[in-house]
């Protein structure tokens, strides 16, 4: 999913954003039923809590994702924008590595 919104965020033609924005969308079709199954394993609470803590956060990155976006995009471009939003995907990924061992 950052790979995707790199390349939405580079400001060659739009199909080449499109292309990012694609690989947004699989990244996340892929990763949505992971973490929800990966949920009720990763803590010690019930599977619901887990499941509903889940969804929680991410329905906060979708409602507050475009209050940040907006007024950075508004400051700077899109570009600068999406490249602040592929960072955070970035320390994201750096903050969870290692987070939960891996369990086949």
């Amino acid at each position: 999913m950052v790979a995707g919104t790199v390349v939405a965020a580079v400001p060659t033609s739009a199909a080449v954003s499109l292309t990012g924005w694609g690989v947004v969308g699989l990244g996340a079709a892929a990763l949505a039923p992971v973490v929800l199954g990966a949920a009720p394993d990763a803590g010690r609470v019930p599977a619901p809590v887990a499941i509903a803590a889940v969804t929680t956060v991410g329905y906060l990155g979708s409602f507050s994702g475009p209050l940040v976006v907006g007024p950075v995009a508004d400051a700077t471009s899109l570009s600068v924008a999406m490249g602040v939003v592929a960072l955070a995907g970035l320390a994201v990924v750096a903050l969870a590595r290692g987070t939960t061992a891996f369990r086949p």
